[in-house]
């Protein structure tokens, strides 16, 4: 995940992260796996690709007279707008971090002094920013969008960091220096 960096900053003891990320990991997969689970079970073959929209004709416990009680409304409301609302707050947290990220890569050890200019910075950020809306603006299918998001979150979760530390590990090999790190863990032994 590209917060990894700054999050681990956080962390006093190093050798604690690996743990902690493999359990967050673990309880976010599990959970995602359970809900998805029930779900698919209730909704069946008529889910949408985006099942919160499934939960539109949700009525609930009814009144006697056959109308939906009002907590059901909120209910509804909140199951159906809760995904917009997540990813409006989350967006401008996730392009500020991938842009902080980006400038690294870019600036290597000039990071620090680069981050200090404004209009350097306002670059990265922009990119980060509005690059994903163009590309959204292409379709209005929801469910398309999830689809190449998802593939592309898949890719950038699990694939790149086991290649990015099999080829650190490589390169530093063929230096002469000792892969095992800080960091190092029995679940990144990649030997």
């Amino acid at each position: 995940h590209h917060s990894v960096p700054s999050l681990s900053q956080l962390v006093n003891n190093k050798k604690l992260l690996s743990y902690m990320f493999i359990l967050a990991l673990s309880i976010a997969a599990i959970g995602y796996a359970t809900l998805g689970g029930i779900i698919a079970d209730y909704f069946g073959n008529g889910i949408s690709a985006s099942c919160n929209i499934n939960w539109i004709s949700y009525k609930g416990i009814l009144n006697s007279d056959g109308t939906m009680k009002w907590y059901n409304k909120g209910i509804v409301g909140f199951i159906v707008l809760f995904p917009a609302f997540d990813v409006a707050s989350a967006f401008p947290l996730n392009a500020i971090t991938l842009s902080n990220n980006l400038m690294s890569s870019y600036y290597g050890l000039e990071m620090h002094e680069a981050e200090k200019n404004f209009n350097k910075k306002l670059i990265f950020r922009l990119i980060t920013a509005i690059l994903p809306i163009i590309i959204a603006s292409f379709s209005s299918n929801l469910g398309v969008i999830t689809h190449y998001a998802g593939l592309a979150g898949f890719l950038i979760a699990y694939s790149y960091p086991p290649l990015l530390a099999y080829y650190s590990k490589k390169i530093l090999i063929e230096k002469g220096l000792n892969p095992n790190t800080y960091y190092s863990t029995k679940y990144l032994d990649l030997s």
